[in-house]
């Protein structure tokens, strides 16, 4: 539905894919990365929380957002994305202006940075000092060694330093706090995406009085300190929120299951209106009148669909169902599953070899590889097993 270019235009393109749910966009990764070099795939995660709920999304899922949108504004850093997945969550939730250009914290030996530049940078990117490291999103500095556990890493990280360079990188374990192994590099990815600057610490400072039912968390995000749910507070802190459409460029728009997507987008929005409208009902009784954060709220897919065609992203949408004029019939259909059934699948297998196809056969390792090709040779099936399917292009030639 809605492919406004053809699809000779589309070759090559970058996919922004759409899925229902955030579990669905991993799995459709994990099968693209099966036919395409694992780099040029990226799922944008969705936050846990609503955007108006007074939670902090996970440490590890702000790292995994904040390295696509970096790669996105960057992609001379960590290689360009050729196929972004996100869950319709993800898509339709405005994002704070900017957060593509926030620059990671990278560790390294050789690096002259210095412990004390490192530790404020680290705070800048809303880490936590604390005694001993323990939990993501912590650092604590003895002597000149700096322990700190990156968002994006399974294990915390331990720096050693040598004057104002750093001499050796090595993961530790949390338990007894034992060296591991040593490390290249690190990248310490925010672990907040409302990162605390001056001029937000400004803007919290001056609305403390004007917004009484927030005043405790505008008071101490003045003060620099961190406090959950912060996030909640961006559309009046930050300069500007913008569609996720506006930062993943030039892409075309897939959406996966299409209605399904579509009720979920539904039911966000949904669930969105009524804590607004619970929240002015418990201001008409006496509570606190709800802050304005509009900015934040889930855009309506068809607002993000028309946002996607005016900037000729074009946007289209699989499914089985027939959906007006705009649609385009594919003689395509879901492969036949032979549920263990090898005979009929050896026999098919030959049949369309004997009818001039090249048939590529993908299995999950070298082991049920060799099986599979053993079967083919004892049905009569010539077969011969390759570690890259350009070298399975060569055999139709």
């Amino acid at each position: 539905e809605g492919a406004d270019s053809d699809a000779d235009a589309a070759s090559g393109t970058p996919l922004l894919v759409v899925t229902a749910t955030g579990r669905e966009a991993e799995e459709t990764a994990l099968a693209l990365r099966s036919y395409l070099p694992a780099d040029d795939v990226a799922v944008m995660p969705a936050w846990e929380t609503l955007p108006h709920e007074r939670l902090s999304p996970r440490a590890d899922t702000v790292a995994q957002r904040l390295s696509v949108l970096r790669r996105l504004a960057h992609p001379e850093e960590g290689g360009a994305i050729r196929v972004l997945v996100v869950p319709v969550r993800a898509l339709l939730a405005p994002v704070i202006a900017g957060l593509g250009e926030l620059e990671p914290v990278r560790l390294a030996p050789g690096l002259a940075v210095g412990l004390e530049e490192t530790s404020r940078r680290l705070e800048a990117a809303a880490y936590t000092r604390v005694d001993m490291v323990e939990s993501r999103g912590e650092y604590a500095v003895r002597g000149g060694i700096l322990d700190v556990f990156p968002p994006s890493e399974p294990r915390p990280v331990r720096v050693d330093f040598f004057g104002d360079e750093i001499d050796e990188v090595s993961s530790f374990a949390v338990a007894d706090q034992r060296t591991i192994e040593a490390l290249a590099s690190v990248t310490a990815t925010a672990c907040r995406e409302l990162v605390l600057t001056d001029e937000v610490r400004g803007r919290a400072a001056a609305l403390t009085e004007a917004v009484p039912g927030a005043a405790d968390m505008l008071e101490k995000i003045s003060q620099g300190i961190a406090v959950e749910g912060m996030e909640s507070l961006a559309p009046v802190l930050v300069d500007k929120m913008i569609p996720l459409l506006d930062l993943v460029g030039d892409r075309l728009t897939v959406l996966l299951e299409p209605e399904r997507v579509r009720k979920r987008a539904e039911d966000l929005t949904a669930t969105t209106a009524e804590f607004l409208a619970a929240a002015w009902t418990s201001a008409a009784s006496g509570g606190t009148v709800p802050v304005d954060l509009s900015a934040a709220a889930f855009a309506h897919l068809a607002e993000a669909r028309a946002l996607a065609l005016s900037t000729n992203h074009g946007w289209w949408s699989f499914t089985a169902l027939a959906s007006g004029p705009e649609a385009t019939r594919l003689d395509l259909s879901d492969p036949r599953t032979y549920r263990g059934e090898l005979e009929r699948a050896v026999s098919d297998l030959g049949q369309w070899a004997r009818q001039g196809w090249t048939v590529v056969v993908a299995t999950d390792g070298p082991g049920p590889g060799r099986r599979m090709a053993q079967l083919l040779g004892d049905g009569g099936v010539p077969a011969r097993i390759v570690d890259q399917l350009s070298e399975a292009a060569e055999l139709g030639r």
